[in-house]
């Protein structure tokens, strides 16, 4: 995930084609989420802001890389 509602977004429109940058801020209910790459995944930057409500899991720890491997939360 790379932001929660009311965020301000700027992304990278098309990576393949060009450098192209677009702002957008997320609105109420949404979070934004970008794949791991950036040139092939199938992410906000293809349909916009994700309800709330598609989310079906949560992530509680970290795996990679190993040195910061533990739990996931505030610090």
């Amino acid at each position: 995930m790379i932001g929660l509602e009311g965020d301000s977004i700027t992304y990278v429109v098309d990576p393949k084609t060009s450098d192209e940058c677009k702002t957008t801020v997320l609105p109420k209910g949404h979070i934004w989420i970008e794949g791991d790459n950036i040139y092939d995944s199938t992410d906000s930057r293809k349909f916009g802001p994700v309800p709330y409500g598609l989310l079906c899991g949560k992530a509680f720890w970290k795996v990679w890389p190993p040195k910061t491997f533990g739990r996931l939360g505030k610090n």
